[in-house]
Order: structure tokens, then sequence, then C-alpha cells
């Protein structure tokens, strides 16, 4: 069960899950209309490039070494991380243009994709990343060009990480697995003959969500180029139709039960210890349980207050290296803290934007019960949900605090009940 559990086969299952459920989801919609051969799945394939830097955003790629006898980093220029560049091979899909949703959602696709990133530094690695797309029009400039733009989400390994012996300068990755998430916002170039020129700009970032300390992550820009071939671009007929109307959406009351399960590091203050370093390799379990009485304002939002539950065993902990009396010899050893001050309790402001098949999710809650005093009662949950069919969905996201310090990547299963309408429905 503890194997089953493990967080890389979340990762693992949860990746293919939500990309199972894209090739899924259209065939599942409840207001499907018959497959005619003028209403097949838009389908493309092709190849993009980005190519360009890193953001400095950490000692390691800034160039630093810690000299572990002067307790401090050094920088050199020889040292320093610039370069960056991926190529990624991508299937897509659209949604067939006989569904309301092609026109209200502009034109979306999906997609799976492999890329290679490369940083030119040996001490990162050959890392390679497979991931899932969604994407989806901005603009409206010309028949044969939009403004549009597309979100990365997937899975990474291969990464040459953190290790205090033989890689102890890489901060910035610190395990062999991270997460992967780009946004790609470009131009689309309709070109005769089934080809899409798409060109933009490219914000990628990889770390994993402090899982495995340490985890400042990479942060990389890029000019992107992207050759797409295949896709039956129906766009400007859809856009025209103004028969594909939304249903019509009361106003209702729905309740969401989630169930999260994870694991986190910490680091570990080495003052007055032993210590070598303050990344101990120890990983401490995660259970929380929300429920969300949902607003359900339209077919685009609902929102709502989440009571969030979270144990966090992590809370109290502290670690020495010291000497077993069986065998004489010297290991890192983590007393874990205060039971009680492993109990969480929160109230959060919900958001949620829901997409066809998806939805992307913003939480900002304060803690009421709080028993760590190496963060702020504040938190934020930023993440999405997958919903393949019916009331059951899985989600994915990360808890942080400060908009910017990780605790943990969130894998959640939920159930999402349907109350009664407040009001009749009016049409969207």
């Amino acid at each position: 069960m503890r194997i089953f559990w493990n967080t890389f086969s979340l990762f693992r299952l949860s990746f293919f899950f939500g990309c199972l459920s894209f090739l899924i989801v259209d065939a599942s919609a409840e207001d499907s209309c018959a497959v005619s051969q003028k209403t097949k799945l838009p389908i493309s394939f092709g190849v993009k490039l980005d190519v360009g830097g890193v953001f400095q955003t950490n000692d390691f790629v800034k160039g630093g070494h810690f000299d572990l006898q002067k307790r401090q980093w050094e920088y050199a220029q020889e040292r320093e991380v610039h370069d960056f560049s991926q190529i990624s091979v991508q299937l897509n899909w659209g949604v067939r243009p006989d569904k309301w949703q092609a026109r209200t959602y502009r034109n979306p696709y999906y997609g799976v994709g492999v890329s290679f990133p490369r940083f030119h530094d040996d001490r990162l690695g050959k890392p390679v990343s497979f991931f899932g797309t969604y994407g989806a029009r901005i603009l409206h400039i010309t028949d044969w060009l939009k403004l549009n733009y597309e979100i990365n989400f997937g899975y990474s390994t291969n990464w040459n990480h953190y290790d205090r012996f033989k890689n102890p300068d890489n901060v910035a990755v610190g395990w062999k697995h991270n997460a992967h998430v780009s946004l790609f916002p470009y131009l689309k170039f309709t070109i005769p003959g089934g080809i899409d020129l798409k060109t933009g700009l490219s914000i990628v970032h990889f770390s994993n969500g402090a899982t495995t300390m340490p985890n400042r992550g990479l942060n990389n820009y890029a000019f992107s180029v992207a050759l797409m071939y295949g896709m039956n671009d129906a766009e400007n007929r859809v856009r025209k139709d103004t028969s594909l109307l939304p249903p019509a959406v009361p106003l209702r009351l729905e309740h969401d039960f989630t169930l999260t399960r994870s694991f986190r590091q910490i680091y570990y203050d080495g003052r007055g210890t032993d210590l070598s370093t303050q990344y101990v390799q120890y990983r401490h379990p995660i259970f929380a349980f929300s429920y969300a009485p949902m607003l359900r304002c339209s077919y685009r939002y609902r929102c709502g207050l989440s009571l969030d539950f979270m144990y966090d065993e992590s809370v109290g902990a502290h670690a020495d290296y010291v000497m077993d009396e069986a065998d004489g010899k010297m290991y890192e050893r983590v007393w874990l803290g205060d039971k009680r001050d492993r109990f969480n309790l929160g109230l959060s402001a919900k958001n949620e934007l829901i997409m066809y098949g998806f939805s992307f999710f913003l939480n900002i809650g304060y803690d009421f019960v709080h028993g760590d005093e190496a963060l702020t009662r504040m938190y934020e949950v930023v993440g999405v949900k997958i919903h393949p069919h019916g009331p059951l969905y899985a989600g994915v996201g990360v808890r942080a605090a400060y908009f910017s310090k990780a605790q943990y990547i969130a894998w959640s299963l939920g159930y999402d009940f349907k109350g009664k309408p407040l009001r009749r429905a009016d049409r969207q």
C-alpha cells in the first residue's frame, strides 16, 4: 500500500488519467451530436523548437558553489547557467465543430507530447518531459492570423539532481522526477495545405513542489516556433455560426468533497547540530480533506468557501547526526514534533474557471488552527481538476505560502454533488 501511495507513482497515474480523460471527454459529453464526415475530430501533429535562457533565480544558476568550511556561497562566472533550449513533438486534437464548446471556448484543443529540455550543463543532465496540452484562441485578427495561448503540464525525469557528494551545488533540482509547467502565448499563421505556423514566447518551469529538497526550481524563457500539420481548421466557420449556443445553466449550489494525499520534505536547521547539510532525505506524509459548497454561477465559473483540514507530519520535526550504539556508526536521525501541532484547519475562498473537460482553481485561505511556526497562516492552492465523466474528478495542484514558497504537490480525488437549482435557468 505504501508503494501505491509513492509520490512518483501518483504522478504517473495522474498524468495517464489526465491524458485518458482528454481522449474520452469529447465522446462522453452529454450534448454531443451525431458524428458526420463534416464533423470529424480535428487532429494535428508537429514539432516545436524553444531557444532561450534561464532566469537567475537561485544560487546554482548564478554560478554558486557552497563552501562547507566557510558555510557560504561563492560565485564564479564559468559556473553560471544561462542557456536553455528544447525540442518537442506533439499530437493535438480539437473539439468537433458541431459542438457549442467549439465556439464558446474559442476553438479549444488538447494534446500530448514529449520534449527534450537542454541546459548545456552536465550538472543538470539530459531530462525528458512527457506532458499534456490545452490551448485556445485569445483574439481573431484575420481569417489567417490569430492570437492564441497554450498551457503544458507534465512530468519530467532523467535529471542529474542534487547529491551532497557528486553534485552538491545543484540546489535547483533536488530529485530526478519533476513537474513541468509552461505557458506559450503565440501568433498562429494558417498556411494553405493544412499547416499552422506558431511563433511566440514561452515561459517554462521545472520543480518537484517540495517533494524532495532542495527545490529551488528552474525558470526559463524562450523564443518558440512550431509547425503543426493536419488540423481541420474550421475555426472561421465555427466563429460565425450563431446557432452554437451554450446550454442554459441554473444558479445552484454544488457540494465538493476532496481527499488529498502527498509527501513533503523540509529544510532542517543545522545550527547547534552535527548535520553537514540541511537537506536530510526524509519524506513526511500529508493527508488532507476539504468540503466546499460552491455557487454555480454559469457554465464558465463557480465560487464558494472551502473548509480545509490537513495533517502534516513535518510540523515541528528536527534532525541531527548521531551515533547508533548498536553498530557505533553515525547516522542522520529525524525526530518528529508534537502530534497536536500537525493538524491544521483553515477556511479558503475558492474560485474555479470551468473549461471543457477540466477546470482551473485557485484557493486563498487562512488557517485558524495552525501549528507550523515556520510558515504564515495564509496559504494558496492552485491547480487543475480533470472531469472525465459524471461527478468524480481527479486533481493536481500546489499548496504554497506567500504565493511563492511551495509546501507540497496536492494529489486529489473528489466527488461533486449537484444541488437543486436556486432559480430558473437562463441562457448564459
